[in-house]
């Protein structure tokens, strides 16, 4: 009857051969599907204790719309945290685009997109630029989340390794409210959310604010206002985000300060040079570092272990290796 399993034990099948057969076949997939869940278990269970124990902190640098100077501070945030002596991963996950590798000056040869297609190693395509590691995403990052089954398991494997005891990550997310960055920002332990003064800037943020309350309310948001005036006006978005949130179900609602429209930050993006470290006297390099030291103060969220747990990689199966390669040097 459709609809209806059909199973193969009972004597009468299990006194033939093609029904002892089916039987251990069943027996044997059954064994299997429980051998794969406790893998799974296992290997997100170690993942916890290696980034609890490394103290790996992992912040998604965001906005609720372009143009507000998200990724600039994304690269200068880095660079201050690098000068406090915290090394620092920068992950542009900013989709199509290579913006962060523009405003360190840098050209990297290889992005995560190379890693997941088998043309290199994930160490290979980290480059070094102002002192801070950058892994130039693309759009890769972002589609982890919707990995084939068959690859998810060996970027568990390999991902933690890219950060260091210590180490700082920030993932640079791409503009607005997208599928791929809602996938992220569902995943951060921990989230900066930049947005300006303006209205429209500051109702883009408490839009973000509202997808962080229904889908990652235990992150802590740490605000940052950028292109600020003055003070009063940066203290005024402030306590307008804080009176539209106040209802949000958030663990924490923070503030990393406010970051002065400055000439300076113009200047290092044309020439490609991080502001905080071409100009560190400018008002907004200074900005820049205190928002980089009350981060550090700030209490932090989880590690990779729930990053990549909530990006949706608990599937098992093989990844892709540049050809010749054994199955370590990640």
């Amino acid at each position: 009857m459709a609809g209806m399993e059909v199973r193969v034990r009972g004597p009468a099948a299990e006194g033939t051969a093609a029904g002892r057969e089916a039987v251990r076949v069943a027996d044997q997939a059954a064994g299997l599907r429980r051998m794969a869940g406790a893998l799974r278990a296992e290997i997100a269970e170690s993942l916890r204790r290696e980034a609890a124990g490394r103290g790996v902190r992992i912040v998604a640098v965001t906005s609720g719309k372009g143009g507000v100077g998200k990724t600039s501070l994304a690269v200068n945030l880095a660079v201050a945290l690098r000068t406090s002596r915290r090394p620092v991963l920068l992950i542009d996950a900013d989709v199509g685009l290579a913006n962060a590798a523009l405003l360190l000056g840098a050209r990297p040869a290889r992005h995560l997109g190379d890693v997941l297609a088998g043309r290199c190693l994930p160490a290979e395509a980290v480059c070094e630029a102002g002192g801070v590691r950058l892994l130039c995403g693309g759009s890769a990052l972002e589609e982890l989340a919707d990995l084939p089954g068959h690859l998810l398991a060996e970027v568990v494997a390999w991902l933690p390794r890219l950060a260091g005891p210590g180490e700082v990550v920030l993932v640079d997310t791409a503009a607005g409210l997208g599928s791929r960055v809602r996938a992220v920002l569902r995943a951060a332990p921990e989230v900066v959310l930049v947005a300006t003064p303006e209205p429209t800037s500051l109702a883009d943020a408490y839009a973000t604010l509202k997808l962080l309350a229904r889908e990652n309310p235990h992150a802590p948001v740490h605000l940052l206002i950028n292109q600020g005036r003055d003070a009063d006006q940066a203290e005024r978005a402030f306590a307008a985000l804080r009176r539209m949130a106040a209802r949000l179900p958030l663990r924490e609602l923070g503030s990393l300060g406010w970051v002065p429209t400055d000439p300076a930050v113009a200047r290092g993006a044309l020439e490609g040079r991080p502001f905080v470290a071409a100009e560190p006297d400018a008002p907004a390099a200074g900005a820049v570092r205190s928002a980089a030291a009350r981060l550090l103060l700030a209490r932090p969220g989880e590690g990779w272990g729930g990053f990549l747990r909530r990006l949706g990689a608990g599937r098992l199966g093989r990844f892709p290796r540049p050809a010749g390669r054994g199955p370590g040097g990640g």
